[in-house]
């Protein structure tokens, strides 16, 4: 036996049920060494229970609710609490590791299971609570203490006897997690196949009569309309989605190879292919959502859709009409058909066309991106002063070149083709470019640009006068981005189809190539995001790719609004831009951390003066202007998972303050630029010549410059300016001050306040 304190995790397996009258439930557990453990008291532990109803769909049925004063039709768990409306009954610890709970509900008698009025669901259905015992029943179980490790059990089971038939299970936790990192609810309910037995059509929250309609927290419903978030008609439409006092409304589902927001990528959550893209996500039921459609799922993200003769006046967001062509056995048209008659029309070869289908772009896009690979197949003459030779090609999946010129996925409108080259790869800063502030070259490879031999499609890249500068020194980098067009889903529509960008690095000074460090795995960013693909589709899913332009000296001044006229003309105005900024560093290493860090209060908006409450972490909002002077206002980003886990995003160790980032300008790791045109007076250069002189920029010392990315407040920049950060200095200042940021020495590995202690990271 082994106490609970100290367990590091808790393993309950639910060993048996019978229901005789209240249900009773045998159970172990173990720690993490696979040890007994005993000593739960009886607040630790809360229980449910609940009934599968076949249908096509099935749904689950809560056997107890909540008996309350409450806007809330709540299904809910035996718990022992001082609140009122819950019951607790008998749970008995054998002192050997194995516990038994009997039920306090008798749910074989109808006068001991309580349904409040009204005992429906949130459209007026009548629930079914009666005790059917040749139905599959689930019992579920939560340790509730949050002093000690998160656990939940879950079995189901036939209390008549046999085998378990029919079943629903169609998410599975894991697919959560790979955005969560652990998907934590309600204190400690970590499983998805415990929330159905609470979020199911019997459980809602009461609008108010004849002023707004009540909100279904069915899980096929709640997570679908939590999801498609500030997409949904109805949020689109004025109507915010909100669960209470929350509010999902500003949600982006940012998994989709279209684009964010674009919830088509069904799969990722639920699937039953065992092979495929989706490979370890499938569950037995999980091909439902298109096999098996329903009225509540697929209209929790087509809320504007209404079944019937007339929408509900207090939706006034319904403004589609479901047709049917469904007849009852008299031919007489159904205006609201059965769940069950849905897939009559909405499978392949029928009118309305399968549901997959209408689903299946991210699917298609992708597929068609895999029949390109782009190959820098050689860069030479790469020295200083020299204008470097490139040879690449566009191959398929094979090796086998395709002809650029004359293809028609190359040549479309929709389809494009470009290569950069930076330098210097211990930190690119591309001084010497001509392209400002600290761009590296950039060839448009449609047209004259690139020269390809008629016979084997390999191309070589016309570079013109872009010589490597003279006073370049180790190693630069070539990358290759773009993507084909190609109508993928038989539209006539071209769609633009990502292609993986590649890049191969040269000699400059250097005897062979010496690569950039890397630190994040593009795997781990799929795991949230499908493909990561910015700047038009071309920029897909190759972090070696983004560091050339997102580098230290790169800010988005040249993309800010600037004074028309009068003292600072062409300078940025700052004035006029939602942060009142004149430009933002977008350094790869800070604007990554800044994007999913977001902010605890948004910027206002007019007429506003107070910015609304935002979900992030940072003290100030971040906005980062691009092409058109656009505003991206990241301030409002939801991060899914656990942004203090490094590991989310970083390789193994590559987030600690060891190695080059023990001592980084040492190292040659640059600082982040904040002004690249420090003075807006003119007194030290124009508005240009001051944007081409990086010996003028001022910057963050690195690490600071990855802190504060997140850690923006003022007593964190004053602690790191007491251990040696400096904030706005120019970088010949940086290497050659006598101070040096000392975060290693407490933050280092195993140090007092170690950056993996400090973050958490398992």
């Amino acid at each position: 036996m082994a106490p609970l304190a100290g367990s590091t995790s808790l393993n309950f397996t639910i060993t048996s049920v019978t229901v005789g009258s209240p249900p009773v439930v045998n159970f172990s557990v173990t720690n993490q060494d696979g040890v007994a453990v005993a000593g739960f008291a009886e607040t630790d532990l809360r229980f449910n229970i609940a009934k599968l109803i076949p249908g096509t769909p099935t749904k689950w049925q809560s056997y107890i609710y909540r008996n309350q004063a409450s806007s809330a039709h709540q299904a809910n768990q035996e718990r022992k609490s001082t609140s009122t409306g819950y019951r607790f009954g008998t749970l008995v610890d054998h002192k050997n590791g194995t516990f038994t709970y009997t039920f306090a509900t008798d749910i074989t008698n109808p006068a001991d299971v309580v349904c409040p009025a009204p005992c429906t669901d949130a459209d007026g259905v009548a629930l079914d609570l009666s005790y059917q015992p040749t139905l599959t029943h689930r019992v579920a179980i939560q340790q509730g203490n949050s002093a000690l490790p998160k656990a939940n059990a879950i079995y189901d089971f036939v209390p008549a006897g046999g085998a378990v038939s029919t079943m629903r299970d169609i998410v599975k936790t894991s697919n959560c997690n790979e955005c969560h990192n652990q998907l934590t609810v309600h204190g400690s309910r970590i499983e998805t196949k415990l929330c159905v037995t609470c979020h199911n059509p019997g459980s809602w929250v009461a609008g108010t009569p004849g002023v707004t309609p009540n909100t279904p927290v069915d899980f096929k419903v709640m997570i679908h309309k939590i999801h498609q978030g500030e997409e949904l008609p109805s949020v689109k439409a004025g109507t915010p989605y909100k669960i209470g006092n929350a509010d999902f409304s500003t949600v982006v589902f940012p998994y989709s190879a279209v684009a964010l927001g674009d919830t088509r990528a069904c799969a990722k959550c639920h699937t039953n292919s065992a092979t495929g893209p989706d490979v370890g996500r499938n569950t037995p039921q999980g091909d439902n959502w298109k096999t098996q459609p329903s009225k509540a799922a697929c209209a929790a993200c087509h809320d504007d859709v209404y079944f019937g003769n007339t929408s509900d006046l207090l939706k006034p967001y319904q403004t589609v009409r479901h047709m049917t062509l469904i007849s009852d056995a008299g031919g007489v048209p159904v205006e609201n058909p059965a769940d069950s008659l849905c897939i009559n029309c909405h499978s392949t070869g029928q009118l309305a066309g399968s549901v997959e289908a209408k689903h299946d772009l991210p699917n298609l896009l992708k597929a068609e991106g895999l029949k390109y690979v782009f190959n820098i197949r050689s860069v030479t003459n790469s020295g200083p002063g020299l204008i470097p030779v490139i040879t690449f090609s566009v191959d398929n999946a094979s090796g086998t070149p395709y002809d650029i010129k004359t293809g028609a996925q190359f040549l479309d409108a929709n389809a494009s083709l470009s290569l950069l080259v930076g330098w210097n790869n211990i930190d690119e800063n591309n001084t010497g470019s001509g392209s400002h502030p600290g761009q590296p070259f950039n060839i448009n490879l449609k047209g004259a640009n690139a020269v390809c031999d008629a016979g084997t499609f390999i191309c070589t890249v016309n570079m013109g006068a872009n010589t490597i500068p003279l006073g370049a020194t180790g190693s630069g980098r070539a990358a290759l981005y773009g993507r084909v067009g190609v109508d993928v889903d038989g539209d006539t529509v071209v769609d633009r189809v990502r292609v993986k960008a590649a890049f191969k690095d040269f000699a400059i000074t250097d005897s062979t190539p010496v690569a950039r460090r890397q630190v994040v795995d593009i795997n781990k960013c799929d795991k949230c995001h499908d493909q990561v693909s910015l700047h038009g589709d071309s920029r897909t899913n190759e972090p070696g790719l983004c560091v050339l332009c997102h580098n230290p000296s790169a800010t988005d001044v040249n993309r800010r609004p600037k004074i028309a006229s009068g003292p600072g003309t062409g300078f940025p105005d700052g004035s006029v831009t939602l942060d009142k900024k004149t430009e933002e560093a977008i350094d790869f290493k800070r604007l990554i951390h800044g994007v999913h860090a977001a902010a605890k209060t948004l910027y206002p908006v007019a007429p506003a003066t107070v910015g609304a409450a935002g979900h992030g972490f940072r003290n100030k909002g971040l906005v980062v202007c691009g092409y058109n002077s656009s505003v991206n206002d990241f301030s409002h980003v939801r991060f899914p998972g656990i942004l203090n886990d490094c590991t989310t995003c970083h390789l193994a160790g590559t987030y600690e303050l060891a190695g080059k980032w023990e001592v980084p300008t040492a190292s040659g790791i640059l600082g982040s630029t904040v002004k690249a045109t420090p003075d807006p007076t003119g007194a030290i250069g124009t508005y240009a010549q001051q944007l081409a002189n990086q010996a003028d920029d001022l910057n963050i010392t690195p690490t600071a410059a990855v802190c504060t990315a997140c850690h923006d407040g003022d007593v964190a920049k004053s602690h790191m300016v007491l251990n040696g950060a400096q904030f706005e200095l120019t970088q010949d200042a940086i290497n050659t001050s006598p101070v040096l940021e000392a975060c290693a020495i407490c933050h280092g590995p195993g140090r007092i306040a170690d950056v993996k202690l400090i973050h958490g990271v398992k």
